[in-house]
Parts: C-alpha cells; structure tokens; sequence
C-alpha cells in the first residue's frame, strides 16, 4: 500500500508542477481577465453618452441628480456646448423659469431616448403645476382636493425558473467539462505510462511491486490531480462569482445562474468525476 501511494505521490508532483497543468488551469482565469480588462479601458474611451442640465433650479437637480443619465457638471450653456463639441456629452437641456412659466430646450447630436424625454417632462409638469397652484390662490380645502392621487400597487408574481432548461443547461455543461478533462487526462495518463515503458526504472519498480499496483498508483495520482484542477476552479468561481453576476448582463438571468450552479456542485459532479476516471482507466 505504502509503494501505491508513493507512485501516486510522484505523479501527482509531477503533473501538477508540469507548465502545461498550469497553463491549463490558469487560461480560462487568464481570458476572463483580459476581456474584464479590454471591456473596462473600452468603456473608458467610449464618449460619455450624458446629458447635462443646465438650469439654477434647486428643485429639478434634486430631482435628477439620482438618475445616471443626467449630469450637472456644466453650469452654463456654453459649457454645455463646448462639452458636446468634444463629444463628452451627446447633448444638453436648458432649462429657465420664473414664477409664472417653465421651459426647457434640449440640443444634442442625437435624439434623447424615450425614457429620458419623459422623465424630463414628468419633472417639468410637476414643477408647472405647482407655479399654477401658487398663482391661481387656491384655499387650503382647494389645494388638498388637488392632492389627491390615485392609488396604484404591484403585484409581481416571483419569476418560475423552468427547471427543464435549467437542468438542460447544467448537462450540457458537465457534458463538455467532462469531455475536456477526458481529453486531457486520457492522453496525459497514456504519456506517463509510456515515458517509462522499457525503461530501467521499470524494470527496478516491478522488481518490488506488481505492474496492477503501479497501475493503480498512475491512476491514483492523476485522479488526485483532477481533483486538483476541479476545485481550483470551484474556488475561482466562487471567488469571482459576487463580481460577475453583478455585471448589467448577467443580473437579469440571476435565479437561473444560481439553479444552474447549485446543479452543477450537486452530486452530478461525483458522477461526471467517476465517469472519468472509468474512462481513463478503461
């Protein structure tokens, strides 16, 4: 038993120091980096896509400044202008009151999304409303007749993932990791039993250990060094899942990522992890 373990021992040392076990772990970490990275500095030089306010209205900045469209930076129009000529800005909004009208006119290159012009334009009447309210000289029982909003509540059914899709998912999945490693570990159990055919190491480790042993030793040592490489990636994953499933895209398909993942860890990771050791053995 002890001579097993010994040649699983080396094996395993040898593999898992091995430039390509190390290649082979790290590439998927080395390419979710570089994209991450690529992403980030072409964000960086897309041209800000804001629009700015121009307005001295304390009221509408309180309102917008929660919305990341919208941005105060510029507090006049030739500011404004001069941003949009550098592209840093696709375009502004001046607005001016006084206590008896509000008025706002948008310039930019492109149209304002539908969203944003409504936003806009909800503040606007709002704001409107009230200069007419101050100036008709309305009594209290008037103006809390005029308060009263109609009632309006959501019922959101939770979201039912089909669990047909996601368990189509998670095999298809395990599927092509399991081909992966067959394919690696296959040809890497093949090459270390023929590195040492023929060889007087051969001839010195059969001559105190059957060659059923050693065998079982090769495996051993190359099931240590799957096991090896799969957790590496279960700690990966789970060390950088936080940051990815808080990216825009991925946030929405949330619960379905998290039902993919909890079918991945459960016990069909036993079964794709002896199925490939039958494989490699066989």
């Amino acid at each position: 038993m002890h001579k097993l373990l010994l040649v699983a021992k080396e094996t395993y040392i040898r593999q898992v120091k091995s430039w390509s076990f190390l290649f082979l772990v790290l590439s998927p970490f080395i390419f979710i980096g570089l994209s991450a990275t690529i992403s980030y500095f072409g964000a960086k030089m897309t041209p800000d896509d804001q629009i700015a306010i121009v307005s001295t209205d304390k009221t509408i900045q309180s309102q917008l400044k929660h919305h990341d469209t919208f941005t105060w930076k510029y507090k006049s129009v030739d500011d404004a202008k001069k941003a949009m000529k550098d592209d840093k800005i696709v375009g502004y909004v001046y607005i001016k009151s006084d206590s008896q009208k509000i008025s706002a006119n948008y310039y930019g290159n492109d149209e304002m999304s539908s969203t944003d012009e409504v936003k806009i334009r909800q503040i606007l009447q709002s704001k409107q409303a009230t200069l007419n309210i101050i100036n008709a000289g309305l009594d209290k029982q008037q103006l809390q007749q005029l308060s009263i909003q109609p009632q309006y509540k959501k019922h959101i059914a939770k979201k039912v993932v089909d669990k047909k899709t996601v368990q189509s998912i998670s095999y298809m999945i395990l599927s092509f990791l399991m081909y992966i490693v067959i394919l690696t570990y296959a040809a890497t159990t093949a090459q270390e039993i023929a590195a040492e055919k023929g060889t007087k190491i051969m001839e010195v480790i059969f001559s105190s250990m059957s060659a059923t042993k050693y065998f079982y030793g090769k495996i051993l040592g190359i099931l240590g060094v799957i096991l090896t490489h799969i957790g590496i990636y279960l700690l990966g994953g789970i060390a950088i899942y936080p940051f990815i499933i808080n990216l825009d895209m991925v946030s929405k398909f949330k619960d379905m990522i998290g039902d993919i993942l909890l079918n991945l860890v459960s016990v069909n990771l036993i079964y794709v992890v002896l199925g490939i050791v039958i494989y490699t053995i066989s």
